[in-house]
């Protein structure tokens, strides 16, 4: 109303209010209403040209594709149409194909295509960017996969220890214990007993092994998993030497049997020998007599490689070597 005021004419329509200033109001009421319902149609009538060109260019993408490149030439099919994207810009026209096809498009049946998209849309093929997107498939008539043979036990349990080792690669024990290994055992009685096999001086305590039990059905999320400890004592014993002795006696050959039994094992064990040498001993002596007497007992009864056999000497009153395992050392000189 307050427009209304301002019109030259809302006296005289004041004064009169008749009825020809009542169609005047509503007219202008009608005029007012008009104009934004005329641009809503106008926008309106654009989508729907809108939709009906894209609709028509899918139509004409789609049927072409289904006429000219779907089959072989033996009528057989090759492909088919799995999702259509159109895209048009200032005059480019870009047609992005995904079809799923028991064999590949070369470049000269795309080019082909194109020339034949162009033609049904009566463009020219410059104007108009072509994309496959080709998804291989053996055959389109989907069938069942043949069933896949159980795995044998072998596998089983392949899979199994595999999945164990990656588990319990990481554990570690208080020190001075070093891991050298673990051995599993099932049963009917006991679904998994694995027992944690290291070096060390001295037992790991209590406590400290019911942490490692929990951590280790942690890591094997089985909750019911039996966990045990042995222990490897590094040191063997010693081997004591006269100064004229040419052959190993059978004390020391049961300590040396011990310690290969040991190192055929658990190949990531070696063996440190602590040799020492009396004071009228010289080096050559033992490089000579007792180094080979130790080192060809454990290469040949043992078949142990002398590269994990390593010797360190030291100057005492009696002769003698200790023998003391090690685990992953970097020793100084070997036998």
């Amino acid at each position: 109303q307050h427009w209304l005021e301002r019109l030259p004419a809302f006296e005289y329509i004041k004064k009169i209010g008749g009825l020809p200033g009542r169609f005047l109001l509503i007219l202008v009421t009608i005029l007012l209403i008009s104009f934004p319902l005329t641009q809503s149609l106008i926008q309106l009538r654009q989508q729907i040209a809108q939709k009906q060109k894209e609709n028509f260019l899918r139509v004409a993408v789609t049927e072409t594709w289904q006429k000219q490149m779907e089959k072989f030439s033996n009528k057989e099919s090759r492909s088919y149409i799995n999702h259509i994207s159109l895209l048009e810009n200032k005059g480019q026209l870009t047609v992005n194909l995904q079809v799923v096809t028991s064999q590949l498009y070369s470049d000269k049946e795309q080019k082909q295509y194109l020339d034949f998209l162009a033609k049904r849309l009566k463009r020219n093929p410059d104007t108009i960017n072509f994309q496959l997107v080709e998804i291989p498939t053996g055959k389109f008539v989907e069938e069942k996969a043949p069933p896949l043979a159980p795995p044998s036990i072998i596998d089983l349990q392949s899979a199994f220890l595999k999945e164990v080792t990656a588990d319990l690669r990481s554990l570690s024990l208080p020190a001075p214990a070093q891991m050298i290994n673990y051995e599993i055992q099932t049963s009917s009685v006991d679904p998994l007993n694995i027992e944690l096999i290291y070096l060390s001086y001295r037992e790991i305590q209590a406590d400290a092994q019911s942490l490692i039990t929990q951590d280790v059905r942690d890591r094997l999320v089985y909750p019911q998993a039996k966990v045990s400890f042995r222990r490897i004592d590094p040191n063997k014993g010693q081997l004591i030497f006269t100064e004229t002795q040419v052959d190993l006696n059978a004390e020391q050959k049961k300590i040396l049997d011990q310690a290969g039994q040991l190192l055929s094992y658990y190949p990531n064990l070696q063996l440190e020998m602590i040799t020492y040498l009396s004071s009228t001993e010289k080096q050559t002596t033992l490089d000579s007599t007792r180094s080979p007497l130790i080192r060809d007992y454990l290469v040949n009864r043992w078949k142990i490689d002398a590269e994990r056999l390593f010797l360190f000497t030291e100057e005492q009153k009696k002769p003698q070597t200790t023998i003391q395992l090690t685990l992953n050392l970097n020793p100084n000189k070997s036998l």
